[in-house]
């Protein structure tokens, strides 16, 4: 599994951090330290980011009209790679 970063926009998650909590503890997913300073969790995940994207907006409920309002919620950036994956 890759790991990943999922930062998301300061307007967006103010007011949703219990929620956005939940959603990443299911997942196995761990806030980046200092916590709620970067507004960011830790994941590993098997897919592409893309599909994390589609994962996270399902679970978050995130709709078309919160990006209209907010624009980007959030942006994932790879952490590390899953080796095995790039090497077979």
């Amino acid at each position: 599994m890759a790991m990943y970063r999922v930062e998301f926009a300061r307007d967006w998650i103010t007011g949703r951090w219990g929620f956005t909590d939940r959603v990443f503890q299911d997942l196995k997913g761990r806030e980046t330290e200092p916590s709620r300073l970067e507004n960011a969790w830790l994941v590993e995940f098997t897919g592409q980011p893309p599909a994390l994207g589609r994962l996270l907006s399902q679970r978050l409920n995130i709709q078309e009209k919160d990006f209209r309002r907010f624009g980007p919620i959030f942006e994932i950036t790879v952490v590390s790679q899953d080796t095995q994956q790039a090497s077979g």
